[in-house]
């Protein structure tokens, strides 16, 4: 059973050593192949197209809105827009930052559900534009949502929970 022998001279189990120098886990699946749950294609990514998409940056997954008009433009051809409002000076907008993004990343289907971020200090008039029905913005971070170009819920605060709760609500 014991076909090697270390530095100190004790036994190594060859079941182990070979193991180590395979490229197979303990399982029989390759080492470089995790599989990795994909929530928005709901199957399984291989390590590498996980990789792919991940070491995009995530930040292209968030569009950072300059005029009101290229906000309509996104409200016009995404079914469920997650607009995030923000100032540059915010605590807890820098904190839900990263997590916002990353929420993006997993969440982002093109012309179906798109992430976007307004900063309200200097795109004031983006504010005083919003479509018909959109409470006005009277706290950072703020998160609407909108279906189809209508508000439909919103939140002011940086609890991602409660912001994956109302983005899983205006899906369905």
């Amino acid at each position: 059973m014991y076909s090697t022998y270390d530095k100190l001279g004790q036994p190594q189990s060859s079941l182990f050593s070979d193991r180590q120098k395979s490229d197979e886990d303990m399982f029989g699946q390759p080492k470089n192949i995790r599989k990795i749950a994909d929530p928005t294609m709901g199957n399984a990514l291989s390590n590498e197209r996980f990789e792919n998409r991940i070491s995009q940056n995530s930040q292209e997954y968030v569009v950072e809105i300059t005029s009101s008009e290229h906000l309509n433009e996104i409200l016009a051809r995404t079914k469920i827009v997650i607009v995030k409002y923000y100032t540059n000076w915010c605590g807890p907008c820098k904190t839900i930052e990263p997590k916002f993004e990353e929420l993006a990343s997993t969440m982002f289907l093109p012309n179906a559900i798109s992430f976007v971020k307004i900063n309200a200090e200097k795109q004031k008039d983006i504010l005083r534009l919003l479509p018909k029905g959109t409470p006005t913005v009277n706290g950072v971070p703020c998160f609407h949502i909108f279906k189809n170009g209508v508000y439909t819920s919103g939140m002011i605060g940086a609890n991602i929970d409660e912001l994956k709760e109302l983005i899983r609500n205006a899906k369905f």
